[in-house]
């Protein structure tokens, strides 16, 4: 893993430290860039004071291949794979698969309770208890391929298809099928979220 402490202009290596140099397919950071989570082969990476000094944890579900973290605030994060989504609220420290019948997952945010994953094929689930439970978005403008979602500071919850352009997911709502927003495309900068200006790469 690579930092940058000057928006991109330069690049060094995040640590010396032998876990942080093996390859690397995931990475978030918090909004103050104290903290930085990365998915590395079977093992998860935390560092609690800008990539300083690294802990590692060994993934019980790290064989289901495809390993994708995602950061919904310091202390709930997600992890897509081709055999499950799994969650933790405790900043990564321990993992629970999500009791969903569909297996393959591509990406996933979340805001406020509201919850929102894409699967690898086709189709969206949703949750609105901060993940205890999930249901299908049993709409038409939601059985497209989404290859991102993401989380809006205003609440809302945004997927991109790949083919019909960009959607708002109600993040207040109770239910799928009062969430699912207008199919009119937006701009890009529309409420997405930004990190720290510290970057980082794998």
């Amino acid at each position: 893993m690579l930092v940058s402490k000057d928006k991109g202009a330069t690049w060094k290596q995040v640590a010396n430290e032998a876990p942080v140099k093996q390859p690397a397919q995931s990475l978030e950071v918090s909004s103050d860039a104290s903290q930085v989570w990365a998915v590395s082969q079977k093992t998860l990476l935390h560092s609690a004071d800008s990539g300083a000094h690294w802990d590692s944890l060994e993934l019980s579900f790290g064989s289901a291949g495809n390993l994708h973290l995602r950061r919904i605030d310091d202390q709930n994060l997600f992890i897509t794979s081709n055999m499950g989504l799994y969650s933790s609220h405790d900043a990564g420290r321990s993992w629970s698969r999500a009791d969903i019948r569909e297996l393959q997952f591509q990406d996933a945010a979340g805001a406020g309770n509201a919850r929102l994953a894409s699967l690898q094929r086709h189709g969206l689930i949703a949750s609105f208890d901060s993940g205890k439970t999930w249901q299908k978005v049993n709409d038409p403008l939601a059985e497209g391929f989404f290859p991102l979602v993401r989380a809006g500071r205003s609440g809302s919850l945004f997927a991109v298809s790949a083919t019909e352009g960009l959607f708002t997911f109600d993040g207040s709502a109770h239910s799928a099928s009062e969430a699912m927003g207008s199919s009119s495309l937006m701009p890009e900068s529309h409420g997405l979220q930004n990190r720290a200006n510290v970057s980082y790469r794998t």
